[in-house]
């Protein structure tokens, strides 16, 4: 099955002001124009409001527990706007970072890879009431987890998703960790292709 990215994101966890976030500090932090802020959105069911940017293309969620910048852009780097704002807030307490990766099938058609994940997902894809049939797995490598999980939804078709997870670090760490986000989403790719059997493709014309 030959995939193609559909949507990423990077992920901080830990605990955050969010009341800095203001479009001036966004603009001088990360070197976006105050005017790009194209929309806010506030939840009033908790602390919290997400942003949108029209350049890069991203989502910008702020809560006190956590910032999650995601694109369905191929070409926006997440993380490299996120470790700006860590960078720029160095007394942060973090718990964890995840690099996030979403692929798609280019063909819905293709049959899965793996065969047990396939035989799985095919028997719980015919049982009574079911919409989401699931497998996962999480492949340590040194201090990083790959946490792998394909979806098979009765609404979205085939999701194969990879989280690059990373916790116990101090704050220049998880500064690394969200600028190491291009090379996780290729290190991602590797791991599908080389221990899952998938084809990662960045061909738009295919």
């Amino acid at each position: 099955m030959r995939l193609r990215l559909s949507e990423s994101a990077c992920v901080a966890k830990g605990t955050f002001n969010i009341y800095i976030f203001q479009p001036q500090w966004v603009n001088e932090i990360i070197g976006v124009e105050a005017d790009r802020l194209i929309r806010m959105e506030a939840d009033f069911s908790r602390p919290g409001f997400q942003f949108r940017l029209d350049d890069p293309k991203s989502v910008w969620s702020i809560r006190p527990d956590g910032i999650v910048v995601s694109s369905k852009s191929r070409g926006v780097s997440c993380g490299h706007y996120l470790a700006k704002v860590l960078t720029a807030l160095p007394v942060t307490p973090m718990q964890a970072l995840g690099n996030n990766f979403a692929f798609k099938p280019v063909d819905e058609e293709s049959d899965l890879p793996c065969e047990t994940s396939k035989n799985w997902l095919e028997y719980a894809a015919k049982l009574q009431d079911i919409s989401v049939a699931s497998v996962s797995a999480s492949i340590r490598r040194g201090s990083t987890i790959f946490n792998t999980a394909i979806h098979v939804s009765t609404d979205d078709g085939v999701t194969v998703q990879v989280n690059v997870h990373r916790d116990g670090l101090s704050i220049e760490e998880y500064q690394t960790a969200a600028k190491k986000f291009d090379s996780d989403l290729t290190a991602a790719a590797e791991l599908l292709e080389n221990e899952m059997g998938f084809e990662v493709t960045n061909d738009d014309s295919v």
